[in-house]
């Protein structure tokens, strides 16, 4: 069982992010993320590819968040697919405080 732990906006342009521009938390296993205003591209390769503002599977901007395991946060690269101010909200659940 997990529970929520954090909260974390990261902006994101026209240049490629990776895990290292994450807050994620020790005691993080999962995660939920949502793109907001813009589209947000990104890849989750072995051997680290990078997306393009139109290559990459998408997190489209406004619809229900997507969950991600902790592995997958540690390879994601990410970026903007369009213009404008995007955005990529992150819920971190985990297994702090739980009796």
């Amino acid at each position: 069982m997990s529970q929520y732990i954090g909260y974390q906006q990261v902006g994101v342009a026209g240049v490629v992010l990776t895990a290292a521009n994450l807050n994620i938390p020790p005691e993080c296993s999962r995660a939920h993320l949502q793109a907001t205003n813009v589209d947000i591209f990104y890849t989750m390769d072995e051997n680290p590819v990078n997306p393009t503002a139109i290559t990459g599977m998408v997190l489209q901007q406004g619809l229900a968040p997507e969950w991600f395991e902790v592995e997958d946060l540690a390879r994601i690269r990410f970026i903007a697919g369009g213009a404008g101010n995007a955005f990529l909200n992150i819920h971190y659940y985990g297994t702090a405080n739980i009796p």
